[in-house]
């Protein structure tokens, strides 16, 4: 596997003041707080919003003036708000469990990098940020090659036919093709969903997605690179790959796809949950029926509003 460089910003650092390190850990643990997750100190520094700062200079503030003020408590080594210390009760369960998950989901996103016209495969959501609840779902982002996603999806959901065993549900509920790398939605919930998506395949196409989504470095300066280390893959095409791919990109494999594009945006645009978080299009399969993204920022202002 080829090591890649995930680069930072390039601006010129200077040590902002404490009242603007102050308000940007308060962000940071009210934001996590919609999700009723308490953060660590190098979670504080990696997800900082908005703020390129040190972790010397988050411990400082959270030591010195922000839990002698009370305006943040801690649990153990989790911070949170002030009166939401039951979340850091909490949080190791959460955390444990996601754990545990997290090996199959990992496993299945392998078998899903194995699949015809598939670039990169990344765990998202829940088990990505180590927040599981009760549900089973693995939620992937997934790029594939160019003018062949929804043939993609296709194998994808054939397969989950064959590992879903009634708790478990393969979710590529977030797809685009190569060549349209730069996300839409631009905002401090798309910034957080893309740095927080552990990748399982897939380093260099990873490496271009966020290249071409530097906007990302001004809502989380801190947070070049994936979360964890990559895991070891195989850059190469994987033997379904090569026996499949060549019979597909044919004619009559090019009218599959497009069957197969217009046959499900058809049946998805039904839905009584299509929004405006939905895309569906030759490049783009983002799944998003739930408003989930407008709920988070909804509730994050609100927070904001009741705490700063």
């Amino acid at each position: 596997m080829t090591s890649m460089q995930y680069a930072r910003s390039t601006s010129t650092y200077s040590i902002p003041s404490s009242s603007i390190v102050e308000d940007a850990i308060r962000s940071t643990l009210i934001y996590a707080d919609v999700f009723d997750f308490p953060l660590t100190v190098d979670e504080i520094y990696r997800y900082l919003i908005g703020l390129d700062a040190s972790r010397n200079e988050i411990k400082a503030q959270l030591n010195e003036r922000l839990l002698p003020g009370g305006r943040v408590m801690r649990r153990g080594g989790y911070f949170m708000l002030p009166g939401r210390g039951i979340i850091g009760d909490r949080r190791e369960s959460r955390e444990y469990a996601a754990k545990q998950m997290q090996g199959r989901a990992i496993r299945f996103g392998r078998w899903i990098s194995h699949l015809p016209f598939i670039r990169m495969v990344a765990l998202t959501g829940s088990l990505a940020a180590l927040n599981h609840r009760s549900k089973e779902d693995f939620d992937y982002f997934i790029i594939t090659e160019q003018g062949y996603l929804w043939l993609a999806r296709g194998f994808i959901l054939l397969l989950n036919r064959f590992v879903s065993n009634g708790r478990s549900n393969l979710c590529p509920n977030y797809l685009i093709s190569e060549n349209n790398l730069a996300l839409a939605e631009r905002d401090l919930y798309t910034a957080q969903e893309l740095v927080r998506m552990i990748l399982i395949s897939g380093e260099e196409t990873y490496a271009r997605l966020r290249d071409e989504n530097r906007w990302a470095d001004k809502f989380l300066p801190n947070a070049s690179g994936p979360p964890q280390a990559p895991l070891r893959s195989n850059s190469r095409r994987k033997p379904l790959q090569i026996l499949l791919e060549p019979l597909l990109k044919s004619p009559i494999g090019r009218r599959m796809e497009a069957w197969e594009m217009q046959r499900k945006i058809a049946k998805l645009s039904e839905l009584d949950n299509f929004g405006d978080e939905v895309g569906l299009s030759a490049d783009q399969c983002k799944g998003h029926f739930d408003g989930h993204r407008a709920r988070t920022m909804e509730a994050y202002a609100k927070k904001l509003a009741d705490y700063v």
